[in-house]
């Protein structure tokens, strides 16, 4: 059963502000979906959507978008244009982290683009909580994206404030990438 949570109900502002960067694309990946908002927004732009989550709320469901309930590690991956792996990859430990973004890197067409964020070693959940276990430490997804020959669009750490329940207003350290296969 699907467990409420604040992820995936707003569009992200990250991918709003690098729409430019769909144009042209047909397939789209959003891994960890939630209630679906990223995945709605790249099917209302004409892209073929697979939207895949552990636990996808009884809510999301649109004809336009392959959904899949299953976990990350379980998934076959495809070939995409886009691919999407907001505030999901803070929930796998170091060792699924670079599976998992090995296969992300390997499914994205030539020219595809990647959309990353999640949480770092500035989160004041490191090393506190037992659900977020996968902090980025500073620039170690820049590297990643770098040794495996990406052209980085977009990098940002930074330290953002949230507000959702259960929380109340709260911070989050933060990394962005936005990286294009070559």
């Amino acid at each position: 059963m699907f467990t409420a949570n604040p992820f995936g109900i707003k569009n992200s502002e990250l991918l709003i502000q690098y729409s430019s960067l769909l144009n042209g694309k047909k397939t789209a990946l959003d891994i960890g979906c939630a209630h679906g908002a990223k995945s709605i927004y790249l099917a209302d732009l004409g892209l073929s959507v697979t939207a895949i989550d552990k636990e996808v709320p009884l809510d999301f469901t649109d004809q336009r978008i392959k959904i899949i309930q299953t976990d990350i590690q379980n998934f076959n991956f495809g070939k995409y244009d886009i691919v999407l792996a907001l505030n999901v990859l803070q929930f796998l430990d170091k060792e699924r982290q670079l599976e998992i973004l090995n296969k992300i890197i390997s499914s994205l067409t030539t020219k595809g683009v990647l959309f990353v964020t999640s949480f770092t070693t500035e989160d004041p959940s490191f090393r506190k909580s037992k659900s977020i276990i996968g902090h980025f430490k500073q620039n170690e997804l820049y590297n990643f994206a770098k040794t495996n020959n990406l052209r980085i669009i977009h990098y940002n750490e930074k330290i953002k404030e949230d507000n959702h329940e259960p929380l109340g207003i709260h911070q989050h350290g933060i990394v962005e990438l936005i990286a294009e296969k070559l």
